[in-house]
C-alpha cells in the first residue's frame, strides 16, 4: 500500500489512499485531484512530507494496440475475459471500457489475486491466469493454466506453467488455439 521513512529529519510518507487516507481527510483538494486522475484511467500514489499531503501523482499503464482485439479473440473462443487487478476500481473500469472486458475485480492487494481465484474455480469454472508481476506469482501458480508474460519479473514466469514470449494479449489467443488443436490431435 505504500512506504514510509525519514529522510534527512522528515517523516516522508508514499502510498496509495488507503494508506494515506487521513492526509485526504485534512486535504480536500486532493480528492477531487484524485477523482480527476482515476477517471482518466490512471492510478495515484499520494506524498505527505511531515503530515501534510504535498502531491499527488497519476500513473497510468499504456493499453496495448492489440489489447481490444486480443480480448475480443479470446470472447469469440467462448472464453469469459475478467481483468483481476490491485487497481482502484475506476481506473480499472475505465481500462476494461477500452478493452471491452465487463467482469472486473478490483482493489485486489497482491495475497488477495489468489483467493479471488479459488473463488471462480469453487464455481466449476477453469482459470487461465495470465500476469507479469511479482504480485501475480500465487495466482498464477493457483490458477488451472498460469501463463507469465515474458517481459515480466523472473518470479512470474517461475510460477506460471506456460511463459509467452511476447508481451502481447493475442499470444495468448494464440497459445489458447494451439492448446485446443494439440488436444484435438491427441483425442484423434
Amino acid at each position: 500500500m505504500g512506504v514510509s521513512a525519514e529522510i534527512d529529519g522528515h517523516a516522508v510518507m508514499v502510498g496509495n489512499s488507503k494508506f494515506l487516507e487521513e492526509y485526504i481527510a485534512k486535504d480536500p483538494e486532493s480528492g477531487d485531484v484524485i477523482q480527476r486522475l482515476r477517471s482518466e484511467a490512471k492510478t495515484t500514489v499520494l506524498v505527505a512530507i511531515d503530515g501534510a499531503l504535498v502531491g499527488v501523482i497519476g500513473i497510468a499503464d499504456e493499453v496495448k494496440p492489440d489489447s481490444h482485439e486480443a480480448v475480443s479473440e479470446l470472447q469469440k473462443m467462448n472464453l469469459a475475459v475478467a481483468m483481476l487487478t490491485g487497481d482502484n476500481k475506476a481506473t480499472a473500469l475505465e481500462i476494461a471500457r477500452k478493452v471491452n472486458i465487463i467482469e472486473v475485480i478490483s482493489d485486489v492487494l497482491p495475497e488477495g489475486k489468489n483467493e479471488e481465484i479459488k473463488k471462480i474455480q469453487q464455481q466449476d469454472r477453469h482459470v487461465i491466469m495470465v500476469g507479469d508481476g511479482i504480485n501475480d506469482a500465487p495466482a498464477l501458480a493457483q490458477a488451472d493454466v498460469g501463463m507469465a508474460i515474458g517481459t515480466g519479473t523472473e518470479v512470474a514466469i517461475a510460477s506460471a506453467g506456460i511463459t509467452l514470449i511476447s508481451g502481447s494479449l493475442k499470444s495468448v489467443a494464440r497459445a489458447v488455439k494451439l492448446s485446443r488443436m494439440t488436444l484435438r490431435v491427441i483425442i484423434q
